[in-house]
C-alpha cells in the first residue's frame, strides 16, 4: 500500500513539472495543437496543455502562423503568442499591418506592434486599427471607427465597442435614438442596439 502511494504522488510531481507552466532555460522548440513550430525564447515562461502541445510562451524570433481563413499571422518577437488547443492564434503582437477578414465587416486593418486577439475561428475579437473604418452593425446601419483605437467584435463580426470618428445616431431597444459625438466610446449589444 506505501509503494503504490509512493508512486502516486512521484507520478503527479512529473505531470506538475512537464505539463503546466514552466521556465525555459534555453531557446527552445514548441508545438502547437496543429503541430506548427513556436520557437521559444530561453528564461521565459511557456504553458502547456496535457498534451504537451504549447498554450502560450515568448517568441525567441519573429514568426509567422497560419490563422484558417483570415490567412497568416506575423508575430513579433519577445513578445508572447497565445493559442487554442487547435492550434490556431488566440493572441499576438503584429510584426506588420495586417489587414484580417471578419465575416460581414469585410477586412480589418490592424496596426503593427499592437495586440490582435482573434476568436478560435479566426475572426478579430479585438484590434488597434491602423486607419479610420466603417464596419456595418445590423439595425444600427454602420459605425465609423477612429484609426489608432481599439475596436471589438461579436463572433457574428458586428462591432462590440468601438471609438467614433464622427459624429452618429444609433438606437437602443424600442427604437430609442441617442446622439454620439466624435471620440466618444460607444458599447453594443450583438443585435446592433447601443447598451
Amino acid at each position: 500500500m506505501k509503494k503504490q502511494v509512493l508512486f502516486t504522488v512521484f507520478f503527479i510531481s512529473v505531470n506538475l513539472l512537464i505539463f503546466g507552466q514552466n521556465i525555459i532555460h534555453s531557446n527552445k522548440i514548441f508545438y502547437t495543437g496543429n503541430n506548427a513550430s513556436v520557437y521559444c525564447l530561453k528564461g521565459t515562461a511557456v504553458t502547456l496543455n496535457s498534451s504537451g502541445k504549447l498554450i502560450s510562451g515568448v517568441l525567441s524570433r519573429d514568426q509567422i502562423f497560419y490563422n484558417g481563413k483570415n490567412g497568416s499571422v506575423y508575430c513579433t518577437k519577445g513578445t508572447n503568442v497565445t493559442f487554442y488547443e487547435t492550434g490556431k492564434v488566440m493572441s499576438a503582437k503584429l510584426s506588420r499591418d495586417q489587414i484580417f477578414y471578419n465575416g460581414k465587416n469585410g477586412s480589418v486593418y490592424c496596426t503593427k506592434g499592437t495586440n490582435v486577439t482573434f476568436y478560435e475561428t479566426g475572426k478579430v475579437k479585438s484590434a488597434k486599427l491602423s486607419r479610420d473604418q466603417i464596419f456595418y452593425n445590423g439595425r444600427n446601419g454602420s459605425v465609423y471607427c477612429t484609426k489608432g483605437t481599439n475596436v471589438t467584435f461579436y463572433e457574428t463580426g458586428n462591432v462590440e465597442t468601438a471609438v467614433l470618428s464622427r459624429n452618429q445616431i444609433f438606437y437602443a431597444a424600442g427604437n430609442k435614438s441617442r446622439k454620439f459625438n466624435k471620440g466618444d466610446i460607444v458599447n453594443f449589444y450583438e443585435n446592433g442596439f447601443i447598451r
